[in-house]
């Protein structure tokens, strides 16, 4: 998306950033889906919460709240959807992407010690 070539607008786009920038992200429901890259449900739930509906994690307390109250808290924008965005968001390989991203983040936090692990 940030690279243009999914038919979203920069504006969007920084939206998008602000909110993970925030740690600001939709909640995805772990059920209701085949688990394919380019799956509708998980991808239309991960761009509900950017247009201000359903749930969002609260990066503060990890509990899930309505999305426009994050939205709001956190003095972001939601999405302003314009022709064919709504298809860029849902036309993809994005929840992929945002996994493998979170967990990198995450992975960064964590350090292994080679005598924790029991050889047994």
């Amino acid at each position: 998306m940030a690279k243009g070539h999914s038919g979203i607008s920069p504006a969007n786009v920084k939206r998008l950033l602000a909110a993970l920038n925030a740690n600001c992200m939709s909640v995805v429901p772990c059920q209701g889906t085949v688990g394919a890259s380019g799956d509708l449900a998980p991808l239309a739930h991960l761009a509900l919460g950017y247009l201000g509906h359903g749930m969002m994690w609260d990066p503060k307390t990890g509990s899930q709240r309505n999305a426009a109250d994050i939205i709001k808290e956190y003095g972001l924008e939601t999405l302003k959807l314009g022709p064919k965005e709504g298809l860029a968001l849902i036309n993809g390989t994005q929840l992929i992407a945002a996994i493998g991203c979170v967990i990198l983040t995450r992975g960064d936090d964590v350090t292994f010690s080679i005598g924790s692990f029991d050889s047994s």
